[in-house]
């Protein structure tokens, strides 16, 4: 991803369901064509979902265009188990831009935008801008050919409230944001493992874990609220665990796979709701919980290297598992470049 991002809440959430970790943008930042997946003229774009654990050279930038479709087809219960619903789309168009600062240091953003489709529920929304990540990366190890420690570094993203989420009328879809700053900070680690005939197995772990701020809600609302309430949300924390596999078929050509684990706590909605039309008296106690949600997918790409600095990779997430989370596929395509 991705970026990971709980900045974009979710189509489920805008059907009443519970605000979830399947439902986040994928972490992306995985395109960046590193030194040591270059060894040989091995080139290397993905995966589609997996942060590289790699920091740009200094003073080189990556522009990355990225687009996605969070297809929800249905849910899964508390218990695990899978219920149809009416088809949503939530489409997003991010631009990952990275700088290398230094050579271990590397700062980005994540400036995205989007619209939600519940036309079998309520309609289309207005396309708008989502809430905005900025990076932070610093590499503490690169991998050494014949040793075995991979590459490592650390991150932080602070996601800032940018997209709407509060006050949107009677239209709900129109919601693309949380309204919280979340912190997250993640560790990535990544290695080459020479084949023979398939050339190279490059392998990645990322963990990651998420705080948010207790924004304050307004009327209708990113989290279900009615058009006249007033009070303030509590998400729970997010951990995500993704691992990743790239196998290199030619120079050009290699075949991914993400296997993607996320987990949130609870959010708790609380405050006053109005009964009537006018006096503080028209109000009542409001309180909402989504449980606790857990999901698993799997996302297998493709991808096709222009040269060591250009690549296109195209492929989809799939649900397989979750737990008070939604179901569905979100087909996804970048094109990544580096200067």
């Amino acid at each position: 991803m991705t970026m990971a991002l709980a900045c974009s809440l979710l189509a489920a959430a805008l059907a009443e369901a519970a605000p979830s970790a399947a439902g986040a943008p994928p972490q992306v930042g995985g395109l960046v064509a590193d030194k040591a997946a270059q060894d040989g003229e091995i080139w290397l774009t993905g995966s589609l979902f997996s942060n590289t654990a790699a920091t740009l050279p200094k003073g080189h930038i990556l522009i990355e265009p990225y687009l996605y479709d969070s297809i929800t087809t249905g849910s899964f219960s508390a218990a695990g188990s899978r219920s149809a619903q009416p088809v949503q789309h939530g489409v997003r168009q991010l631009t990952l831009i990275l700088y290398g600062l230094t050579d271990r240091l590397t700062l980005g953003a994540l400036p995205q935008f989007g619209y939600n489709d519940t036309s079998a529920l309520s309609g289309r929304s207005r396309v708008g801008f989502g809430d905005l990540p900025l990076r932070v990366q610093y590499k503490i190890n690169d991998f050494t050919a014949g040793r075995f420690m991979p590459t490592v570094s650390v991150a932080f993203d602070l996601i800032l409230p940018t997209g709407a989420y509060q006050n949107l009328g009677s239209f709900a879809p129109n919601a693309l944001g949380t309204g919280a700053h979340t912190a997250r900070l993640a560790t990535y680690l990544q290695r080459n493992f020479p084949i023979p005939g398939i050339r190279t197995l490059r392998a990645r772990l990322n963990i990651s874990y998420s705080i948010s701020s207790r924004p304050s809600v307004a009327g209708r609302s990113s989290y279900a609220t009615p058009p006249r309430f007033r009070g303030q949300a509590r998400l729970g924390d997010a951990f995500s665990l993704l691992a990743a596999t790239e196998f290199s078929l030619t120079q050009n050509w290699a075949v991914a796979l993400d296997y993607i684990y996320a987990r949130a706590g609870k959010t708790v909605i609380s405050g006053d709701a109005a009964t009537r039309t006018g006096a503080p008296e028209g109000y009542v106690s409001y309180r909402r919980i989504f449980p606790r949600s857990e999901s698993f997918e799997l996302a297998p790409a493709v991808e096709y290297n222009l040269s060591s600095r250009v690549g296109l990779i195209a492929g989809a997430s799939i649900s397989l598992w979750g737990r008070n989370s939604p179901a569905g596929i979100r087909p996804a395509i970048a094109l990544n470049t580096v200067f």
